[in-house]
């Protein structure tokens, strides 16, 4: 069974991890008494550099160890308003506000691990001011939590009221909250006003005209099934696949406007804002249908260069991540890709689950 063959590993590392550790601590006393010698005797002065390199090494083996062994996920709700986004900005960890560093430090706090333990993935990295009622994220730890409600409640507690954590379960050491996904929702609200509404201003486009709800659909229903994707994303952060499959596009009205609602088995960089962007102006009568459709089948072909590509970008408040649809993994001793390379703990080696080098 291979939950069996886990815990066997889990005690073969848990051993090498303490070794590590005392290796560690040797090394660096070794390093201490020789660089004092070394002020004595001038021929002793390569033999720090020499025990460097051996305490490095002992640190490398250290850090891969501290890779927790119990993979766990939540779903994760936020009001991005407030945040420069979903991902920890790089060398800003203290002064840019982010929804994951919020969730690492208080999980750093609760499980008294490190980010290197953690490891924490997301199904997705939504932008700033982006909301989320369904984000998911997976993290490990080399303890094992008998009571993940219990947990979930702490960590909620820990954190701004404008983050919560909405469920969290066990799951197998190779489920990853982005690569193990079938598919996410997201939902675009837009308020069609004259005037901004205080109310709702934080959570939803606006226009200010009526716009055309069966033109909207029938451009929507364009978008529909596999297509590259190119023309309907920002050019800074290139996907290598552009080929995307949206599985419904559903444009629902409410009593402040519509409700666009997109499932797809995958989304490149602000596309969802780019396709309801589009459908905007073809709504309001600024752009013929045939354009999406000619749009699409350039591809990537023909990159999309001009600034202005015949709408404009549907603003940020407006766009929740609704949920995140995965395969079953309840039973964490059942991988979830049993056909990719796995460590012994059953956790996928690098770039096994991703595809990368």
């Amino acid at each position: 069974m291979p939950h069996k063959h886990i815990t066997d590993c889990q005690r073969r590392v848990v051993h090498r991890h303490a070794m590590a550790t005392q290796n560690s601590s040797t090394a660096s006393h070794k390093t201490e008494q020789k660089s004092h010698d070394s002020v004595a005797s001038p021929q002793s002065s390569q033999q720090p550099r020499a025990t460097h390199v051996k305490l490095q090494s002992a640190i490398t083996a250290a850090k891969f160890s501290d890779w927790g062994i119990y993979n766990y996920k939540a779903v994760v709700a936020y009001d991005g308003t407030a945040y420069k986004g979903f991902q920890l900005q790089r060398g800003e960890r203290n002064t840019v506000p982010t929804v994951q560093g919020v969730l690492e430090r208080a999980l750093c706090q609760i499980r008294q691990e490190s980010r290197e333990t953690l490891r924490m993935q997301s199904s997705g990295r939504t932008d700033a001011g982006v909301h989320a009622k369904g984000q998911v994220i997976n993290f490990y730890s080399h303890k094992l939590v008998p009571d993940c409600t219990t947990m979930m409640h702490s960590l909620t507690r820990m954190l701004p009221d404008d983050v919560s954590v909405r469920s969290m379960q066990r799951v197998p050491p190779d489920f990853h909250a982005r690569f193990t996904a079938m598919s996410k929702v997201y939902h675009y609200h837009l308020t069609v006003a004259a005037k901004v509404d205080p109310f709702t201003r934080w959570y939803s486009g606006r226009v200010q005209s009526p716009v055309d709800l069966s033109l909207m659909r029938q451009a929507a229903d364009l978008f529909i099934g596999q297509h590259d994707f190119t023309h309907f994303a920002n050019l800074g952060n290139p996907d290598p696949n552009p080929v995307k499959t949206i599985r419904r596009f559903d444009i629902l009205p409410n009593e402040h406007g519509f409700v666009f609602q997109v499932e797809g088995n995958g989304f490149l960089y602000k596309m969802v804002r780019h396709m309801v962007g589009a459908l905007l102006a073809v709504g309001a009568g600024n752009l013929l249908p045939d354009v999406i459709a000619h749009k699409l089948a350039l591809g990537k072909t023909q990159l999309p260069g001009e600034k202005y590509r015949g709408w404009s970008i549907a603003v940020a408040q407006g766009l929740f991540l609704m949920d995140v649809k995965y395969p079953v993994h309840d039973d964490p001793g059942v991988l979830c890709h049993p056909d990719i390379e796995h460590d012994c703990f059953g956790r996928p080696l690098v770039g096994s689950i991703t595809g990368e080098e």
